[in-house]
């Protein structure tokens, strides 16, 4: 099936699509592995509305499992017997951003409609490039900063500038994203 050959082949362009999770001595860890094949599977809509079969399906996917050490990469097709298809991809957010997801879904386009493919970045060169730009925000902000003298607050109550410590929520959710 040909939109099934282009989801593998969008695994295959990006590495941080074969990232799995890994724990090691109480601490994540990714790991991007070098070849991956990802789960993908066929659904029939089980109703007149395409909609609802990707809602449950979509329900029935988050009592699933997740496991570190597997992916959490699952493509799943509906198909109906009108002849619509829709794609549903479910993806970890610590795999992409607002930024590099358009590129995820441009890429499965172009692999699709047998287009050029997009250069994709390998995850090392992304965290080199972090790395990088974190050096340069600091150089800059030390060179702003030179010469410039600490406030003194000790007249006033700071207790009430103080910031309160926030439990982050625990996501409930996968991302999902149907097309």
């Amino acid at each position: 099936m040909r939109l099934q050959e282009a989801c593998y082949r969008v695994v295959k362009h990006y590495d941080i699509l074969r990232t799995i999770f890994v724990e090691s001595k109480g601490q994540l860890w990714q790991v991007s592995l070098s070849e991956m094949k990802p789960e993908y599977e066929i659904f029939n809509a089980q109703s007149n509305e395409i909609k609802s079969s990707i809602e449950k399906l979509c329900e029935d996917d988050l009592r699933r499992s997740r496991k570190l050490g597997s992916s959490f990469i699952r493509f799943m097709t509906i198909k109906h017997d009108s002849g619509s298809h829709k794609l549903v991809l479910r993806i970890s957010h610590s795999q992409f951003d607002g930024y590099s997801w358009p590129k995820v879904l441009e890429t499965l386009s172009a692999i699709y409609n047998n287009q050029p493919l997009l250069i994709a970045p390998k995850f090392a060169q992304y965290i080199d490039f972090c790395a990088r730009q974190k050096n340069d925000s600091l150089k800059y902000w030390a060179s702003r900063l030179t010469d410039s003298s600490f406030p003194n607050w000790s007249s006033t109550n700071t207790d009430q500038y103080r910031m309160q410590p926030r439990r982050q929520a625990e996501c409930k959710r996968d991302n999902y994203n149907a097309y």
